[in-house]
């Protein structure tokens, strides 16, 4: 019993489990912050609550974006388990927060298992494991910015590194037990379909890391190379089956979205990418952030603390009896993950190149202190210099080193990688860092400081050194632990009492209508749940936005005139205004209430009223036809009470027979909410002289209409809206949401390869285990 309470990985299990004890005591039950979290909470939810009200696989919510698909939700998946904590009575904000705490240990214990399985040494992986689990980025992402995304990630990294070794330790053996490759090849499949389908963005930007280390794998042996290439291609195909096909609606929809075609693009890249390197040191942001403009929304995520940055530059520069460690086998690896993390740097910088971004920094940071311009031209030198190191360890040609410095200096790494499609929508250049940045200094560090302390350190004090070290490191990342015991919403319970009292006036309040929301704080994306109305706009997902929809948005946007019609003609039944937001200009407010009474008021929320004429829907017979509409003139003809009508996609023209009506258009009810069959609109009868029935959701190609029991064409009001003709007076038109058959069948097929794969896993565990005792009996 001693024996096992003493091994390394029960020691760092214990300490993990006490230190997310301790950052639960407190976190557990405080209100969340303004980061991410009711974003991930409110769709996870809605998803929830889709798949009830169509008893199967919804494809489809009205509640968000106008109407949108729900195509996307399976390449970002990670907010899905938040749902757990409702089905075990504790909770949205509680199962965030346990499962955050759950990744936070067992990141730690799969990192502790990747570096004891590449370098054997118990210690070093203990170190590596402790530190991982204590790195900037947790306490970044789990309390600060509340992004399970990333948190979820961060765990699944090093099982992926695990999977890449076992597939390539196992090809080189000359005596692989006969579950070896089966085994492996379905373990490094099952953990990258899975980060693909939680995170499909994590999954992709952690490619070139993967990608470095499984060439270093090829290249480390010369035996079973043949072998190993295989069983990767294997893992391929079935991450293709496991994660791919999920995706496959996904690829035929995305021509009809946003995405970031609307955006400024150029901008986002450029405000989201590092612009030096003094970020690796500059702890909590202290330096860069107060500096003019914006140097990098989240810098401090860059930090590598004090042990690390010592201990790799001691290796780096071989100071005293670290001389040609670098070449040994823990060196090699440590190098492989030093250059791993400068290829994540590099591509960091964004549009910008290494040079660029230094002379940009240095051109915009007039507030920065004297001495920090200083440290600045440092980081670019230690930068310069540990690219020339570690290529004169590869080559020892001096137009090599050059070459490479230059390049790594001049080019923009990033514009290159960019024209590759899967990253050709990446809007922040950081995000490389982000996912993989923490995974590679952590095994680089690691290494080095296992290094500095056995050839520096007697061996009677090694141990105390280490640990003396761990607890330098431990201490000086606390300072981004402190979210945990800090709410960053000033009086958080009155917001968020203030915000529940508004929505249950919305709730109560008889009148039809969607809301439109103004607050930069994600609790909004609340108020579907909570009120039963969806919400005109949200920014948490409206990149997959139907394109069409925002052209109109965006149309709305230029005049009070244009905006109250885009208001109408969306069925907007009230606006929402966040008064405590400090991102909301002053005069914020008083825009909006030169246009509509106010209905709702208390200290955090002012509720304005629009009544719009298209709530829920709309009769009418005043329409124009053509091919194609504007959404500037539309809108304009919303204000006359007149309806632009267009084709649906590949459509064929239209004409009103009859001929457009004088009748004023009238409000039209549903016979059934919307909130009980999500994928189902269900219209009351036409009144006499007005055919054209008008819902303002998203036109998706995938709607249908019916009447009489007959299909009708659907068209697109003002461009974006669901329309048809009405047959005759009184006819019930019904709208259903169809999506092609092989939707369902790309999910059933994948659930189906995941069972049967992970079931598989299981049984070749239990016989491999059985092998390896075999010779031993």
């Amino acid at each position: 019993m001693r024996s096992f309470l003493s091994r390394p990985v029960v020691v760092l299990a214990a300490l993990l489990a006490v230190f997310a004890a301790v950052l639960g005591s407190h976190w557990l039950y405080s209100a969340p912050g303004t980061g991410e979290f009711y974003l991930s909470a409110s769709l996870a939810a809605d998803l929830g609550r889709a798949f009830q009200s169509v008893h199967g696989i919804a494809w489809w919510t009205p509640n968000y974006l106008q109407g949108e698909s729900l195509a996307w939700i399976w390449s970002s998946t990670a907010g899905v388990p938040m749902e757990a904590g409702r089905l075990f009575g504790c909770g949205q904000v509680i199962g965030y927060k346990i499962f955050n705490l759950f990744y936070l240990v067992g990141a730690g214990l799969a990192m502790y298992r990747f570096m004891a399985a590449l370098t054997g040494s118990a210690r070093t992986a203990f170190g590596a494991g402790l530190a991982y689990a204590c790195s900037p980025e947790f306490g970044l992402r789990m309390a600060g910015v509340e992004q399970i995304v990333f948190t979820s990630t961060y765990l699944l990294l090093p099982l992926i590194g695990s999977g890449l070794w076992k597939l390539r330790h196992g090809a080189a053996s000359p005596s692989p037990s006969p579950s070896w490759r089966p085994g492996a090849v379905l373990e490094l499949a099952l953990v990258y379909a899975l980060l693909f389908l939680l995170w499909a963005k994590g999954a992709v930007l952690f490619l070139p890391v993967m990608g470095g280390f499984a060439l270093w794998l090829y290249f480390d042996r010369a035996e079973g190379r043949p072998q190993f290439l295989a069983a990767l291609a294997w893992s391929v195909l079935l991450v293709l089956v496991l994660a791919g096909l999920p995706t496959l609606p996904l690829v035929r929809e995305q021509r009809w979205m946003t995405l970031f075609s609307s955006d400024p693009m150029a901008a986002w890249q450029q405000n989201f990418a590092v612009k030096s390197a003094f970020s690796w040191w500059d702890r909590g942001a202290a330096v860069l952030d107060p500096a003019p403009g914006p140097i990098f929304a989240n810098g401090d995520a860059f930090y590598l603390g004090l042990v690390w940055s010592v201990a790799l530059g001691l290796v780096l520069f071989e100071f005293g009896p670290l001389r040609g460690w670098l070449r040994t086998r823990e060196g090699t690896i440590c190098r492989l993950f030093l250059a791993l993390m400068l290829l994540l740097q590099w591509l960091s910088y964004g549009p910008s190149s290494v040079w660029s971004a230094q002379r940009e920094i240095l051109l915009r940071g007039g507030g920065l202190p004297n001495w920090s311009i200083t440290l600045l031209w440092l980081a670019l030198a230690a930068q310069i210099a540990a690219v020339v190191k570690l290529t004169s360890l590869w080559s020892g040609r001096r137009l090599v080193r050059t070459v490479v410095a230059l390049g790594y200096l001049l080019i923009p790494l990033f514009l290159l990688v960019e024209k590759i499609p899967v990253y050709g929508q990446l809007r922040a250049p950081g995000s490389f860092w982000d996912v993989g940045g923490t995974f590679c200094f952590t095994a680089a560090g690691a290494l080095a400081l296992a290094a500095v302390i056995g050839r520096w350190v007697p061996p009677s004090r090694q141990a105390l050194a280490g640990w003396v070290a761990l607890a330098v490191l431990a201490a000086d990342f606390s300072i981004y632990y402190r979210p945990f015991w800090q709410s960053p919403i000033p009086h958080a319970e009155q917001v968020y009492a203030d915000f529940e009292a508004s929505a249950r006036f919305l709730r109560d309040d008889p009148a039809p209508g969607s809301v439109a929301a103004f607050s930069s704080r994600y609790f909004y994306l609340r108020l579907p749940q909570l009120t039963g109305r969806p919400l005109h706009t949200e920014a948490g997902t409206a990149f997959y936005q139907l394109k069409w929809t925002r052209q109109l948005n965006d149309a709305g946007q230029a005049s009070p005139q244009r905006f109250q019609a885009e208001m109408a003609a969306a069925g907007v039944g009230f606006i929402v205004i966040d008064r405590t937001d400090p991102t909301l200009a002053g005069n914020f407010q008083g825009l909006f209430r030169n246009l509509y009474p106010v209905a709702f008021e208390n200290a955090g929320f002012t509720v304005l009223r629009c009544s719009p004429p298209g709530a829920p829907a709309l009769a009418t017979g005043r329409v124009e036809f053509g091919p194609a509409v504007d959404p500037g003139q539309a809108l304009d003809g919303v204000a006359q009470d007149v309806w632009a009508i267009a084709p649906g996609l590949g459509g064929a023209a239209i004409s009103d027979p009859a001929g457009p009506s004088a009748a004023k258009s009238s409000p039209l009810p549903l016979l059934q909410s919307r909130q009980v069959d999500y994928q189902t609109i269900r219209v009351a009868p036409t009144p006499p002289g007005q055919p054209w029935v008008i819902v303002p959701e998203s036109y998706h190609p995938d709607w249908t209409a019916e009447a009489d029991g007959k299909p009708l064409p659907v068209y697109r009001a003002l461009g974006c809206y669901l329309a048809v003709h009405a047959p005759h007076d009184g006819a019930a038109v019904t709208f259903r949401f169809r999506p092609p058959w092989w939707y369902d069948a790309a999910i059933y097929v994948t659930a189906l390869g995941w069972l049967l794969a992970a079931g598989a896993w299981g049984v070749l565990r239990i016989r491999e285990r059985r092998e390896r005792r075999e010779p031993r009996s």
